[in-house]
């Protein structure tokens, strides 16, 4: 593949996996309409379909990041370039990753940090305004919700994302918030809302 398409590659991936995403959801509305699966059933669908958007996210910023390290990609067009001098993808994530088995991307500080240290100006991942990572927050506030069903995770959802929104108490869940309605005219839930703008998000750091 060329490198001046391997991010559009990688962005069109995504992209396809969200349509999926999206396709799914409205599957499973319909059953729950027709009245074959239940309320539980349906919010369960919702929190992972959240999930593994969150996780498809972290991969696209991953093959990103060491595309563009080990020059599989083009940073001409976002001004980007390696600090350091690679000879393969390996040898890029054995540097980046030393004793580590992975890497979190998210916080998306994290994400920032290594590409300050490893691609000039950070580009293209500093490139988000604020409010675009603010929607990074509230989306791993959601992730921490579901995964890990503590006290404090709930208290950070409720506090980062709830905040004085007023909604019913089935919809101050997770779950519920994400099957909420954002708008009504077109409908949007706020699943649909979230996968809209982190498709923006990652349009942005593919091609910027």
């Amino acid at each position: 593949m060329n490198v001046a398409t391997a991010a559009d590659s990688i962005f069109t991936k995504f992209n396809a996996f969200l349509l999926d995403v999206e396709r799914t959801r409205s599957r499973m509305e319909s059953l729950y309409s027709a009245g074959q699966v239940s309320r539980r059933d349906i919010e369960t669908s919702y929190e992972g379909l959240f999930l593994s958007v969150i996780t498809r996210f972290e991969v696209l910023i991953e093959d990103l990041f060491f595309g563009l390290l080990a020059g599989r990609i083009d940073g001409g067009s976002c001004r980007s370039a390696p600090r350091i001098q690679v000879s393969s993808n390996r040898v890029a994530r054995e540097i980046v990753f030393r004793e580590r088995s992975y890497i979190d991307w998210l916080p998306y500080a994290r994400t920032e940090e290594l590409a300050r240290a490893f691609l000039s100006r950070g580009r293209p991942f500093t490139a988000l305004e604020p409010a675009e990572k603010g929607t990074l927050t509230s989306m791993l506030a959601i992730r921490h919700a579901i995964a890990h069903r503590s006290r404090h995770a709930n208290a950070a959802f409720k506090l980062k994302v709830l905040g004085a929104i007023p909604l019913p108490p089935r919809e101050r869940t997770p779950a519920g918030f994400l099957r909420s309605q954002y708008r009504t005219n077109p409908p949007e839930t706020r699943l649909q809302l979230y996968v809209n703008q982190i498709r923006k998000v990652s349009f942005k750091i593919t091609h910027k």
